[in-house]
């Protein structure tokens, strides 16, 4: 039996990789309740995909940062734990997105690898 999850966190599956900081998460509920959210990675500001110019430099960053999302996610065939945080006020949720196993955090995995904005020096 899986072992119980505190208070805001729910196992997920990732659906879609958005961009570096975003991503389609089909979130377990329990009692076989499933919601489809789209969430946003809590204190990450990775390089953008969509409105800035695809030859730019931060295109290119961009499609770094999402495809470190995507490997991260791809090697955990898209399984993770969500912990939930206030949504925006546009309906998107601020999440917190671990690893079961290892209790690796992917915001962690993109700092570590320079994909966040917020964390990068001047």
């Amino acid at each position: 039996m899986a072992r119980t999850l505190p208070k805001y966190q729910y196992r997920a599956v990732c659906t879609h990789v958005i961009d570096g900081d975003t991503y389609d998460l089909d979130v377990d509920l329990g009692l076989g309740v499933t919601l489809n959210v789209r969430a946003r990675l809590r204190n990450v500001d990775a390089p953008e995909v969509y409105g800035v110019k695809k030859g730019s430099r931060e295109f290119a960053l961009g499609q770094d940062a999402l495809s470190a999302a995507a490997e991260w996610f791809g090697t955990r065939q898209g399984r993770c734990i969500v912990r939930t945080h206030k949504a925006t006020d546009g309906g998107t949720w601020l999440v917190e997105v671990i690893c079961e196993q290892s209790g690796l955090q992917l915001g962690d995995t993109l700092t570590m690898g320079g994909h966040n904005k917020a964390m990068q020096p001047g």
